[in-house]
């Protein structure tokens, strides 16, 4: 009996057969051949003869004389195996023959191509991705499957779904695994992309002190793949506002540098949700005070954006100036000058400078509170440089004490 592996050199992993021959060399034909075969080591039966307790077997073989017989079997390997255990084990004749000669197979690698798709290229957070992965190997069919999705989980079976948490750009690999241990690997990058929301708040470029200032905040989603969910806007009120409402309604009372919030509904792909705030200008103000005004906005995954509207304050400061003194004074004494100034406009009056032209016929004095520049003299221009006079009714003095010149006509008046 020979024997010989077809194909000589195969791969490991991949079904291979034996072919064993039995020559007829006596003087008659062998009847009810029985032919055996051990299963070499490290290999496994696949198909051919009666396998038992890993022996092969083929029974009631006839071989004419002078010709052959040939019986086969396949297995499979994954490393070089030997076989001698085979031979004629009887005959009819009570001839069978001894064990053969070793016959060694060595393997070749296989070749395993893989390749997976994936559903999406780029996808939102907690949005499904499936994965499915396709194998060619010329080797074992068997594989095992395995999936490390870049975010670190770890998936089996050449099919799986995922839903990634965080955006960013991660590296799915599937590496698939024969039974003989030879491993194949491929990678693909996912793009995760985060939700992303904008806000845009507007208001009046100027207002007038004491009138109302009405904001929009419009608050867009703008992501490519989610819902907005669990929005939050929060507005920082700024200083120099009194007052006011909101639709919706706000969560707390509006004040000047309170903070105030709203709960908004989840917002589709592309759409907007709009919230009016109304607020009062404070009276009264500096013209020209800027008015700031920023709200921000949240959602889940880490949405958030923020916007400012700055409004211009325009205020006029009204003064009116009286002065209080004595309908008569003789000649010689003092006479005493109160100066009221008062603001009744909707600004606060800055750089306020009072003047005042002195009189003839009065030598020196003093005043509350000391001037600027002037003397005080007959004649003279003395001036004040004053604070601030806040609008509204805001006001202030100065007092002037002079000396009525002696002696003077019955009636000289002074102005």
């Amino acid at each position: 009996v020979a024997k010989q592996a077809t194909p000589s050199l195969p791969v490991a992993g991949a079904p291979f057969t034996y072919a064993l021959t039995v020559s007829n060399t006596g003087v008659i034909a062998a009847t009810g051949v029985v032919v055996t075969d051990a299963v070499p080591t490290g290999a496994a039966y696949i198909t051919g003869g009666v396998e038992s307790g890993n022996v092969v077997t083929w029974s009631n073989l006839t071989v004419p004389l002078g010709s052959s017989t040939q019986v086969t079997f396949s297995v499979s390997a994954c490393q070089v195996v030997t076989n001698t255990s085979y031979r004629v084990a009887g005959s009819a004749q009570g001839v069978g023959s001894t064990m053969g000669a070793a016959v060694t197979t060595a393997f070749v690698t296989p070749t395993i191509g893989l390749t997976f798709t994936q559903s999406v290229t780029e996808v939102g957070v907690y949005q499904p991705v499936y994965f499915t992965g396709t194998v060619e190997t010329d080797g074992s069919q068997e594989m095992a499957w395995q999936w490390d999705l870049g975010d670190g989980y770890i998936g089996v079976g050449n099919t799986i779904s995922h839903e990634y948490h965080n955006d960013g750009s991660f590296v799915a690999t599937l590496m698939v695994t024969d039974a003989c241990g030879f491993t194949q690997s491929a990678s693909r990058v996912v793009a995760i992309v985060a939700p992303q929301v904008a806000m845009h708040k507007s208001g009046p470029a100027q207002a007038q002190a004491g009138e109302p200032l009405t904001y929009t905040l419009l608050v867009t989603n703008t992501s490519r793949y989610n819902e907005l969910t669990h929005v939050v806007v929060t507005d920082t009120l700024p200083d120099f506002i009194s007052g006011g409402h909101a639709t919706p309604a706000a969560s707390t009372a509006i004040t000047a540098n309170g903070t105030i919030t709203w709960s908004l509904a989840p917002i589709p792909l592309g759409m907007s949700s709009s919230i009016t705030l109304v607020v009062t200008a404070t009276r009264p103000l500096t013209n020209g005070t800027p008015i700031t005004n920023t709200a921000q906005v949240s959602a889940d995954y880490g949405a958030s954006d923020w916007s400012s509207a700055s409004t211009t304050v325009q205020a006029t400061p009204i003064l009116t100036i009286t002065q209080i003194a004595p309908a008569l004074v003789q000649p010689g004494t003092s006479l005493t000058y109160t100066i009221r100034y008062t603001n009744t406009g909707s600004g606060n009056a800055l750089g306020v400078v009072v003047t005042d032209v002195l009189p003839s016929n009065i030598s020196g004095g003093y005043a509350i509170p000391m001037p600027t520049s002037g003397a005080i003299l007959a004649g003279q221009v003395i001036t004040w440089e004053r604070p601030a006079v806040p609008g509204d009714g805001g006001a202030d003095w100065v007092r002037l004490v002079v000396t009525v010149s002696s002696p003077l006509n019955n009636g000289t008046l002074l102005t």
